[in-house]
């Protein structure tokens, strides 16, 4: 465990970039923004241990009772899923599981009413600092990992093409029986499992509108939208994961741009909602479980019709959907710009309460020696013999639990800020996956060496490797910048005195002399200096040679 805090305290060391909380508008923006209710943060608390309607004892009970009044024809029940449970001993046997995408992982029973919604929850009998029971459903021909897990019940769920509803939906929620006669046999079998578990008249008293008065399916659909602070209105929640569960039947679906999701499956009562910070551009936001797990936030029990929710700036979930938003459009950007992607899954840790912290270490990526890098050779000869190794070892031993990229919302951090923050290291994850571990390895001895000696990350010209600093830093202050003035209309300040001088890129940019694509495609391995930068735009682009020379002599180079 002490070597994984020795790890995350290089997250905050390598400021790569801390952007030390110094975005400064041309214009004051908004300062009043509109806050919700206080939610129930913390672990959640689970009420009575529900009977599970699909089990195949129970669905065995209903279809014997059943039988006696209704034709099953060549009907049979099967097992079609396992309820199933695994406890991960560590860190990497967790990350197994996530890499699965066989599975969708919960956090508590799926068996258990819910009385108090929370943000995690965590199984009593485990110790504190474990990881805790994970529950989903597979299929009986799944093949298990070498990981502690155990099945807790056979499960018949029916298929959704036995499902479907024959009567024509007149928008008139008649009672069950005058229904009946309209339903297949599959329909009745699982509405009599339901009755027989008394989840009827357990789910009727969670809502306002008699759900069970009828038995018809209903998809759930809805949209999710968040606060803008800057706006000051609210925007849809872009590429997010939605989850639904009723007992042990669950079923995702993904936000479009629009906010709006519609779930896979159909479901008979209303089920519990939650919205997991898995993003359909293949990042993952991370939360409840530290930096082990998509951050997830449990909505409760709403209508199987659907659920609609906006998150204002008080809500639990404000910064997540916030962060989402912000990687949502830059993946989309640099799609349409022409400009490489970031690797696949990245994997960005919110820290709601922590300011000055972002930054873009992409530690589990990288595999080349890490340590001390002064000017003077001798010095980093025992320096890293004492501390370097011990760095790189560690760093190979837990990398598959670090992140890629660190973004800190707190300190009264507003959209803007943390659109613009995004960004910043998102680009740095476009920059990493071009120029690989080595290039990003010197990048990190800069920021350990430098980063306390001067009070901030950066160092200076003079310092050891500063080029690689200098050319990561300018592309991704200038992308932060440009990125939320398309977004905002605003352009921010911050940034314009440091030695690598990020306007320089943003004025190549912003006066069309290059774009975007054109300076990315500059930034190769072998690019580690200002001067290499711009001979490297002049070989590419010789027809813009007078003005990006001009450009470079502006800002010193």
């Amino acid at each position: 465990m002490k070597k994984i805090f020795y790890l995350f305290n290089l997250f905050f060391l390598f400021a790569a970039c801390s952007q030390d909380n110094e975005i400064i508008l041309e214009n004051d923006g908004p300062t009043n923004f509109p806050k919700e209710q206080e939610e129930t943060d913390g672990m959640m608390v689970l009420g009575e241990k529900l009977e599970n309607p699909y089990s195949i004892v129970n669905m065995e009970k209903a279809y014997a009772d059943l039988i006696k009044t209704r034709a099953a024809g060549d009907f049979k029940i099967e097992t079609t899923d396992l309820y199933v449970r695994f406890l991960p001993k560590d860190s990497v046997e967790l990350l197994e599981l996530q890499k699965d995408t066989l599975l969708e992982l919960f956090d508590y029973p799926l068996d258990y009413d819910i009385e108090v919604e929370g943000t995690y929850y965590h199984d009593p009998s485990i110790p504190e600092g474990q990881i805790t029971w994970l529950y989903t459903t597979v299929k009986p021909d799944y093949k298990f990992p070498a990981i502690q897990y155990e099945i807790l019940e056979k499960c018949f769920i029916p298929n959704e093409d036995d499902l479907d509803d024959e009567w024509i939906d007149d928008g008139i929620d008649d009672d069950v029986e005058t229904r009946a006669e309209n339903m297949s046999f599959v329909e009745l079998l699982e509405q009599k499992a339901f009755e027989n578990a008394g989840l009827l008249k357990k789910f009727e008293e969670k809502f306002t509108e008699p759900e069970t008065r009828s038995w018809k399916r209903k998809r759930p659909t809805g949209t999710l939208k968040v606060y803008d602070t800057y706006l000051r209105r609210d925007v849809p929640v872009k590429g997010v994961k939605v989850r639904c569960h009723t007992v042990v039947k669950w079923s995702t679906a993904f936000t479009n741009e629009n906010g709006y999701y519609s779930m896979g499956s159909k479901f008979r009562i209303g089920p519990h909602y939650a919205v997991v910070f898995d993003n359909s551009q293949d990042f993952t936001i991370w939360g409840n479980w530290g930096p082990f797990a998509a951050a997830n936030y449990n909505m409760g029990w709403h209508s199987k019709g659907g659920h609609d929710r906006t998150f204002g700036t008080n809500a639990k979930a404000w910064d997540w959907c916030s962060v989402n938003n912000a990687g949502f459009e830059y993946y989309q950007n640099a799609k349409r710009d022409g400009i490489g992607l970031p690797p696949k899954n990245v994997r960005i840790w919110v820290f709601r309460h922590q300011a000055n912290s972002s930054c873009a270490p992409m530690l589990r990526r990288v595999w080349h020696p890490l340590g001390y890098s002064s000017n003077s050779g001798w010095s980093n000869f025992f320096i890293n013999i004492a501390a370097g190794r011990l760095l790189t070892y560690t760093n190979t031993f837990i990398k598959f639990a670090l992140p890629d990229i660190v973004i800190g919302t707190g300190g009264g951090y507003d959209t803007y800020e943390i659109y613009e923050s995004v960004n910043h290291e998102l680009s740095h994850a476009s920059h990493f996956n071009k120029v690989g571990s080595a290039f990003w390895a010197k990048y990190v001895n800069y920021i350990i060496t430098y980063g306390k000696k001067y009070n901030h990350p950066y160092g200076d010209a003079s310092c050891n490797n500063s080029g690689f600093c200098g050319v990561g830093e300018m592309w991704g202050y200038a992308m932060g910048y440009i990125r939320t003035y398309e977004k905002y209309q605003q352009k921010p300040k911050n940034g314009q005195n440091r030695w690598f001088q990020p306007n320089l890129l943003y004025d190549l940019m912003t006066e069309k002399i290059l774009t975007k694509k054109q300076i990315f495609d500059c930034l190769s391995s072998d690019v580690t200096s200002h001067a290499l930068l711009k001979q490297k735009m002049i070989s590419r682009y010789p027809s813009k040679k007078d003005s990006i020379i001009a450009k470079f002599s502006r800002y010193g180079f």
